[in-house]
């Protein structure tokens, strides 16, 4: 019988992917990205999630940007420690993004010792990290054997957003366009139509930053929006009633469900880097003929963000986290929307609303 890895060293990260990375000299490649001004190093023994990497962070430079601000991730294909007994397990959350137990077969769970947060997916792998030092060691068992998807968006997706609100760069589960420099958050759960509102706006000329993950920073006392152009996630009922984006992809790659097509293909033109706040639209679907704007406050915007976005991983990080969000919703006008079948009326409507407000 193999022996269990060792208890997980509650010291310096860095020391330990360092000794990794020595005990197994030539082995390991790396790359490194330039995510909105941060340095995001991947170091892997094994190609396959190297090759995974590039297609998540592809839409970004492949380059190291001039900054202190960076983090590691080392990945290797051997387990290297097992997570304290004494760690305590997180909340679960309520977020699509780490409750696929149903949806993947992939059990996730959440830890926290000290200055050490603690991530298992099981059976695929755990990692460990430290977000104010912005370094994370890993382990993929056999990762070959699974899917592309399962390695981009449950393990380098996750660990990579994760690890970068250590470095003031947070994410919102939200889909963005933007007009005239103004940005249109469009945030909700699966099937409310966040995906169809925001290729709808692009396709009439807004400019693309997200279909279902943006980037939020704070700088004093506002706030900016952040692209993140990953592949999308295309429903034929989507296709259906956009006809121009239908007629633009290859619609042989559908999956049983949905097609996997980069953002880049659909908008080669219009991805935008930033934006400032502008609106943010909650959609809802309804059997109506004119789609509805219902405006929120602030503060029930900034409820129904939280779920989205914040994961209270770290007492420091969520923090900031909390006030980046907080300045987001208080710098736009929120809206419920009811989505009628008026779809070609929607980007107007848009519109409408971003010069009514105040610049």
């Amino acid at each position: 019988m193999p022996a269990q890895p060792p208890s997980f060293p509650l010291d310096d990260l860095n020391a330990l992917a360092d000794e990794l990375l020595a005990r197994q000299d030539g082995s390991f490649s790396e790359r490194t990205w330039d995510v909105h001004g941060v340095a995001v190093r991947i170091v892997t023994d094994h190609s396959y999630p190297l090759e995974c990497a590039a297609r998540l962070l592809g839409v970004f430079p492949e380059r190291p940007p001039q900054t202190s601000r960076q983090i590691r991730l080392v990945l290797t294909s051997r387990k290297q420690w097992t997570v304290p007994r004494e760690a305590y397990v997180l909340p679960a959350s309520s977020h699509e993004i780490i409750d696929p137990r149903e949806a993947y077969g992939i059990d996730m769970r959440f830890a926290r010792l000290e200055s050490i947060n603690f991530y298992e997916f099981l059976p695929m792998g755990g990692a460990a990290y430290d977000l104010e030092r912005g370094i994370c060691v890993g382990f993929l068992h056999e990762p070959e054997t699974y899917r592309p998807w399962l390695i981009e968006h449950l393990v380098l997706q996750l660990l990579t957003i994760e690890m970068l609100r250590g470095q003031g760069l947070f994410w919102l589960h939200a889909g963005c366009v933007a007009h005239a420099g103004r940005a249109v958050l469009v945030t909700g759960k699966s099937g409310s139509g966040k995906t169809t509102t925001c290729l709808n706006l692009a396709d009439h000329g807004f400019g693309f930053l997200s279909e279902d993950r943006v980037f939020v920073w704070q700088a004093g006392e506002s706030a900016t929006l952040g692209a993140y152009p990953r592949d999308m996630a295309v429903t034929r009922e989507t296709l259906a009633i956009l006809p121009t984006l239908r007629e633009r992809v290859d619609q042989s790659s559908f999956t049983r469900r949905k097609l996997r097509v980069p953002a880049k293909a659909l908008f080669p033109d219009t991805c935008e880097v930033s934006a400032l706040p502008g609106l943010i639209l909650f959609p809802a679907l309804a059997d109506a003929d004119r789609t509805t704007f219902h405006p929120l406050s602030a503060t029930a915007a900034l409820c129904r963000i939280l779920p989205n976005s914040l994961l209270a991983s770290h007492p420091g990080v969520s923090a900031r986290h909390f006030e980046a969000l907080s300045i987001l919703v208080k710098s736009s006008r929120a809206y419920e929307t009811v989505l009628g079948r008026d779809i070609d009326a929607m980007p107007g409507l848009v519109r409408d609303l971003l010069d009514a407000q105040p610049g």
